[in-house]
């Protein structure tokens, strides 16, 4: 059920590895797994809880979030989070609850580090009208700002909440 690997290094990135059974009737080989190995090492060394609390909300109309209004169709938008809701700077990633609201067209959002390009995953999927919500672990920015940028692949503007629970350090 596991491979442990020591001494592991970048030159061992992109290897690839399968699982052989054998027995007396012969041997059968899983599909190839590929070993991911990056330099930044673990995204968190331990986790801390945090009271439930709303780090953002678009459809504030005053106070922090005031001028980030809903965000439009094929838009992307860097927030900090760092500082908000007892988040330590130091945080390297969070653990939150983030919510779709009032989409005007079906689509997805993705959440991602501030200072890194908008990925291809999604973490929240939705139905036009529909408020949907989705449980996720988002890497904070590495270069210090506490940001997490956000990117709305619908083709209608949509609101977003975050709802932060805990993070990691």
């Amino acid at each position: 059920p596991a491979l442990a690997l020591a001494n592991v290094t970048l030159a061992l990135n992109a290897s690839q590895y399968r699982a052989v059974a054998s027995n007396s009737l012969g041997s059968v080989a899983s599909a190839p797994a590929t070993l991911s190995v990056s330099s930044s090492g673990p995204v968190a060394a331990s986790f801390h809880t945090l009271t439930p609390c709303r780090a953002f909300d678009s459809r504030n109309a005053s106070g922090p979030d005031a001028a980030a209004p809903a965000l439009e169709s094929g838009a992307a938008r860097v927030f900090p989070l760092g500082g908000r809701c007892a988040i330590p700077t130091t945080a390297t990633a969070l653990s939150a609850n983030v919510t779709v609201t009032e989409p005007a067209a079906a689509g997805s959002l993705v959440l991602y580090p501030g200072d890194k390009p908008v990925p291809v995953a999604s973490m929240v999927s939705f139905r036009r009208g529909q408020t949907r919500g989705s449980n996720a672990i988002i890497k904070i920015a590495e270069d210090g700002s506490g940001t997490v940028g956000i990117s709305n692949g619908a083709p209608g503007q949509v609101h977003f909440i975050v709802d932060v629970n805990g993070y990691f350090e």
